[in-house]
């Protein structure tokens, strides 16, 4: 089977980047919820979160670990007008 053929399992191809799927804003999220005295950066300039939150201990595992969530990627809010772009 080559990497392109099917094996009946569901693949779910995600945009991380922004441009179709809100990447930032359940992330965000996570923070809420995990870190409460911690407000989430808006508008980061760091690629990674673990640049972005370098001094707040425990944040960039987490969001590396809710990410791993199947479920995770299916709720990411569309960003306004992408799909019709």
């Amino acid at each position: 089977m080559s990497n392109y053929e099917s094996n009946g399992e569901t693949t779910v191809l995600v945009d991380m980047d922004g441009v179709l799927a809100d990447f930032e804003e359940p992330n965000n999220d996570i923070i809420r919820v995990y870190f409460p005295g911690i407000e989430p950066v808006v508008n980061r300039t760091d690629f990674y979160f673990k640049d972005t939150y370098e001094l707040h201990e425990g944040v960039s595992d987490r969001i590396y670990q809710e990410n791993r969530r199947p479920v995770l990627f299916i709720a990411f809010p569309l960003i306004d007008g992408a799909v019709e772009g």
